[in-house]
């Protein structure tokens, strides 16, 4: 497991997760870390969290080498994932395959469904410190959860399948539990290499099974 440092290295590694292989706007960054109050080395701040992350990810990268996985992308930066290292691709990988079997195999999407809810670790950004004052967009990752635990539940009692139904609506998040807070939000991030070539294993609902 590597050491995601301070708070504001795991709020930038955060954004970058939720976008899912996505550029996020520098703007975006400022706002996360320091709400209304930027100090003003905010970008000089920023632009070396992301440093200090990109040498997590490849310890042997060379100073201002751009690296591969973490890369400036049209006035931010993004994290090149996908559904092999990101859980949350991951997810909606298997809620795409569950939707595609329906309404055909009620039984087939019930089951991808399920393997898809037991990629969570409970709610998105657990242990994310949100100074912004915008809502954070983990929210809205908990509230698609909550949406494909119902499409579950629906599959498997279609299926009749009373019991995969039970087990997958129990996963729904308590109510009010998605709501922003600005500090202390829940984190969105753990990261772990995967070997020296393969980047960075990274996940929204907490650690990855070893």
């Amino acid at each position: 497991m590597l050491d995601l440092g301070p708070p504001q290295q795991r709020t930038v590694l955060a954004l970058l997760l939720v976008r899912a292989g996505r550029a996020a706007p520098i703007s975006e960054f400022v706002e996360a870390l320091w709400g209304d109050a930027p100090p003003q080395s905010a970008r000089n701040l920023l632009h070396r969290c992301v440093g200090t992350l990109r040498r997590l990810f490849e310890p042997d990268l060379p100073a201002r080498a751009p690296g591969r996985w973490l890369t400036p992308d049209g006035g931010g930066y993004r994290l090149t994932v996908d559904s092999t290292n990101l859980d949350l691709a991951r997810f909606r990988e298997l809620t795409r395959q569950a939707r595609r079997t329906l309404p055909a195999d009620q039984g087939s999407a019930a089951s991808l469904f399920g393997e898809a809810l037991d990629l969570w670790r409970g709610d998105c950004g657990t242990g994310v410190e949100w100074l912004g004052t915008s809502p954070p967009p983990f929210g809205t990752i908990d509230r698609e959860r909550t949406a494909v635990a119902i499409e579950a539940a629906e599959a498997a009692l279609s299926g009749a399948n009373r019991r995969s139904s039970c087990r997958w609506s129990r996963r729904r998040p308590r109510t009010g539990s998605t709501r922003p807070s600005r500090h202390n939000r829940p984190a969105a991030a753990a990261a772990r290499p995967t070997g020296p070539s393969d980047g960075p294993a990274t996940t929204p609902f907490g650690h990855r099974r070893p």
